[in-house]
This record gives C-alpha cells, sequence and structure tokens, in this order.
C-alpha cells in the first residue's frame, strides 16, 4: 500500500512521513491500495444502449491450412478492411480485431436513434463486400514462382507444378462468413488496463449468436428484431440455445 500525500496527490511509501515531492507532512494521509485505486476506477463507467455486431470467417482454420501464411495474412487484411469500411460507412465503431473475427459497436462512442438498423445493415454490406473479395484476381502459385525463379534464362521451361496440374492457379479461397447482432443495456468504462471496454451481456450474446448463424447470414436477437421490425425481410429461426449464456 501507500500513502496518498493530500495536498498535491502524489504517492509515497508507507513508511514515510513527508511527501517526496512537495514536503507535505503525511500524518493526515490515509493509506490506499492498488486494489482500491482499480475498483474505483473500474466503476466509472457510462451506461448506454449498445447494439453489438460479431463477425467471423467460416472454416478459417482449414483456410489458412491451405495457404501460406504471408498469403492468409494478405487474405485476413483483405477482409478487415471490407469489414471496417462497411462498419463505418453505416456510423459504426471497430472495436476489436480478435484473429480473423471482428467486434463493432453501434451506439458508441457516438450515438443514433437507429444504431441497431444500422448493425443490421453493416452486417449485410460486410457478407456483399465478401463476395466482392471472392470475385477478385486470383492470388499467384507462389510454388510455382520459386520453381521458376530457380532455373536459368536460357534453360527450357521448368514443368508444371502439381497445383498447376491440377488445375489449381488460382489459390485465393471462397470466403464465408457469418454476423450475430445484440442489442441491450452495457457500462462503457476501463477494466484493468486503459483501453475502453464494454461490460455486460450484450456483446457475448453477439459472439454466441454469430456462432449460431448459418454461413453467409445475419442472425439477429429478438432484441434487435424490436428495433428493426419492419424494416427488414427476416425468417423466424426458432428458439436457439446459445452455449454459456
Amino acid at each position: 500500500m501507500d500513502r496518498i500525500c493530500v495536498k498535491c496527490g502524489a504517492q509515497s511509501s508507507l513508511t514515510s512521513h513527508f511527501c517526496g515531492k512537495c514536503g507535505a507532512p503525511l500524518d493526515a494521509a490515509a493509506p490506499i491500495s492498488a486494489q482500491t485505486q482499480l475498483r474505483g476506477r473500474s466503476l466509472a463507467g457510462e451506461r448506454r444502449h449498445l447494439t453489438v455486431l460479431f463477425c467471423d470467417l467460416v472454416g478459417s482454420t482449414e483456410i489458412a491450412a491451405r495457404l501460406d501464411p504471408e498469403e492468409w495474412q494478405e487474405t485476413v487484411a483483405a477482409y478487415h478492411r471490407a469489414a471496417a469500411d462497411a462498419i463505418g460507412r453505416f456510423g459504426g465503431y471497430v472495436a476489436k480485431y480478435l484473429g480473423d473475427g471482428v467486434m463493432a459497436y453501434f451506439g458508441y462512442p457516438q450515438a443514433h436513434d437507429n444504431d441497431a438498423e444500422r448493425a443490421a445493415r453493416a452486417g449485410l454490406a460486410i457478407l456483399d463486400a465478401i463476395t466482392g473479395l471472392n470475385q477478385a484476381p486470383p492470388l499467384p502459385d507462389m510454388r510455382t514462382s520459386q520453381t521458376r525463379l530457380l532455373g536459368s534464362a536460357d534453360a527450357p521451361p521448368s514443368a508444371p507444378s502439381p497445383m498447376a496440374k491440377n488445375g489449381g492457379g488460382d489459390r485465393r479461397p471462397k470466403l464465408s462468413a457469418r454476423v450475430g447482432i445484440d442489442s441491450g443495456a452495457v457500462v462503457v468504462g476501463t477494466g484493468a488496463g486503459t483501453e475502453t471496454e464494454v461490460f455486460g451481456e450484450t456483446p457475448n450474446i453477439a459472439a454466441r449468436v454469430q456462432g449460431a448463424a448459418t454461413p453467409d447470414t445475419v442472425l439477429i436477437t429478438a432484441a434487435t428484431h424490436r428495433l428493426v421490425a419492419g424494416l427488414f425481410v427476416v425468417e423466424d429461426c426458432g428458439a436457439q440455445t446459445l452455449k454459456g449464456i
């Protein structure tokens, strides 16, 4: 524990009798623990109504295993850029990139009357953007390129790689994603670190809903549906059992 100077706020060791910064006596200063400091900071939050969008690629582990690490990095980066563009276009805020997952807030830091609608439109836009990525020019076969570089300029052309023989010149994987959205009350504040965090069930529910969605669809909770009713063509998927909720 440390003593806090009541005059200047500086911290000194518990055995100190005078402040090391301003010289004031510390007899009247109450000791304060790091745990107490953390608790006080964690409670300084702002209550908000938030819509959280969670998006994740389908089968990313298998795709990563098929690609060169550099190709996989480029693929994820292109997907992240496309998702961030769609989210930003509808006024959302990208909170975190979790591997190939993306979590976004609608309602923080800037709130709108139609944040749930904005999140739903962003989710659909992400799926459209992924369709566009699938139509992009193919990735070059890095292994074929390396084989050609090993030969001299006047040597006969090398035999095509097994991948090329199998029609595998296009190494770009077909991407697919799931999007989950939930709306609810949260508290926005700081936890143990300095980053802004959202406390409440809404982010966890959005992540679980994403996992329950079928590929290339946006799945929303009843709470979000109440906020966007009549604005979209929807299909009732019935009650869902969400793991850990």
